[in-house]
């Protein structure tokens, strides 16, 4: 890329990728992928009686939040609601929201990635744009 980062980067929460980021990259936006936290919703949340419940409420706040006021908001009803101020796992997380939640990252152009494309294909998403047989040259007019 001529020497230059990327202005984002999308990864899982490996801690030893967090470090190498800041080093080789220090300028780049480094953001977690959703995907990978939230499939962690039932392992560490499934033993309570009101998972499903507990889930939804979690997922409305992350992904139906506007702004940061609004996702600290909904995110500490749900605590107060289900009683999880205790919860490690979710403390931990709502500790490092700027590195997942969207509210916090509505200032940067992320093309509508939010995870790292195992579940949805990045190929599906540049279909019908670019395939095999794209040129560069032909990209630049694109763009």
């Amino acid at each position: 890329m001529g020497g230059k980062s990327p202005m984002g980067i999308l990864t899982d929460q490996d801690a030893a990728m967090r470090k190498a980021l800041l080093t080789s990259m220090p300028e780049a936006r480094h953001r977690w992928c959703l995907w990978h936290i939230t499939e962690k919703f039932c392992s560490k949340l499934g033993m309570f009686e009101k998972y499903q419940d507990i889930k939804d409420d979690l997922l409305y706040a992350i992904y139906d939040s506007l702004d940061p006021s609004e996702f600290e908001e909904n995110w500490n009803n749900v605590i107060a609601k289900y009683d999880l101020v205790d919860n490690g796992w979710l403390g931990g997380l709502y500790r490092e929201r700027e590195m997942w939640v969207p509210a916090y990252m509505r200032h940067m152009f992320w093309a509508g990635m939010k995870t790292t494309q195992r579940v949805e294909s990045i190929n599906s998403f540049f279909d019908g744009y670019v395939n095999k047989h794209t040129r560069c040259m032909s990209l630049r007019r694109v763009l």
